[in-house]
């Protein structure tokens, strides 16, 4: 491999090298292309047939709407690359270029080019099978959100405002929304209120759970979005870590397999081990059974002292971490303690509390005898 640290380096690489190598390939930063202009890009353009070019892009995007742009690219990965994803991508660029075919592009809403890569085995995750709509206004946004959800094996509805994404929203027919703050038509902050309101009328028995995506980072944010009633809140630039997590809470319980509701499952905790080693999940794992019942405690004094606000947002960190560890009955439990103190509540903050206790022992049982291997 041979670097390139600005936009001289890489046309010169490109011209005087791109013929000789084996397989030639370039990985090019965002940054780089926005920086070398357009020569870069056609050049970039120009040798696309016989030096595939991959986009290393940062979620917040480098490139405006009208520049390279993922359909400048045989395929964008987004920042910070992880290494399978990156192997992937690799090896589909060797086979392609070995069998000399063309990826197949199907034109979506919004002339955004998307890549369906058949060469790669489609993943399977604990969030493969749930109905995800994306609203977003922003072609390259799009793509990137895209490549994130294929890396989950997931794939969603995509809506180009915030009206459209109110008119695609079905009442318990969707899992999850990712909802970007800034759009045109309708804003995140209207699209929410609006979806609320279908929802307190058709009265669904479960509740999308709708994901802000804002690149506003200031303090207070979370909050507004919070109180727009979405449930939670990713800052641009993300990372597809953070996408998983937001929506592996939504992922809708797995059947029961005695009729009764399965208090673990041990796949989501498998899931985070492949994408993450197993070493750091045992870490985090050992970590969080140190500090749970502290936690718990805590939450009980926050009830006791009627400090609404603080129990929300542990209630909500809880539910977060219960959902991601494959404990939604637990999950469920902290939603309502949430809820109820989102409210004020005391009589629904004390339901939550009601089964908590059980329910964090069974959660510590699974969890001691997944690191002892049973």
């Amino acid at each position: 491999a041979r670097a390139a640290t600005t936009p001289a380096e890489l046309v010169h690489a490109m011209r005087n090298d791109a013929r000789s190598m084996v397989v030639p390939l370039v990985l090019c930063d965002d940054e780089m292309i926005a920086t070398g202009g357009p020569d870069l890009r056609q050049l970039l353009a120009d040798n696309r047939d016989h030096v595939p070019s991959l986009l290393l892009a940062s979620p917040a995007g480098s490139l405006g709407e009208d520049e390279a742009g993922p359909s400048g690219f045989i395929n964008v990965l987004l920042k910070p690359v992880r290494e399978q994803p990156l192997f992937d991508a690799l090896v589909s660029v060797v086979v392609e270029l070995k069998l000399e075919s063309k990826q197949p592009v199907e034109k979506v809403v919004g002339q955004t080019e998307f890549i369906t890569r058949e060469s790669v085995k489609p993943k399977r995750t604990a969030v493969s099978d749930m109905k995800i709509l994306v609203a977003e206004d922003h072609p390259f946004n799009r793509k990137l959100a895209q490549l994130v959800l294929e890396n989950f094996g997931a794939t969603a509805t995509w809506a180009v405002n915030g009206r459209e994404a109110v008119e695609k929203f079905i009442p318990g027919g969707c899992d999850a929304i990712l909802m970007d703050c800034n759009m045109p038509e309708l804003d995140g902050f209207e699209a929410t209120a609006a979806i609320r309101k279908i929802e307190a009328e058709k009265n669904p028995e479960r509740r999308v759970r709708i994901i802000a995506l804002t690149a506003n980072a200031l303090v207070g944010e979370r909050e507004r979005c919070l109180a727009a009633g979405m449930d939670d809140y990713i800052s641009k630039p993300f990372t597809a870590q953070q996408v998983y997590n937001a929506l592996l809470a939504a992922a809708p319980p797995p059947a029961p397999p005695t009729g009764a509701l399965e208090q673990f499952n041990p796949a989501r905790l498998e899931q985070l081990c492949k994408e993450l080693d197993r070493a750091p999940v045992q870490d985090m794992v050992g970590e969080f059974l140190g500090e749970f019942p502290g936690r718990i405690a805590e939450l009980k004094k926050l009830e006791g002292a009627k400090n609404w606000e603080e129990l929300e947002r542990a209630a909500h960190s809880l539910k977060g971490l219960a959902a991601l560890f494959g404990f939604q009955k637990l999950a469920d439990n902290f939603l309502v303690l949430e809820d109820g103190a989102e409210a004020n509540d005391p009589v629904r903050v004390q339901a939550g509390f009601t089964t908590i206790d059980e329910q964090a022992e069974i959660a510590m049982r699974h969890l001691r005898g997944w690191l002892e291997g049973k």
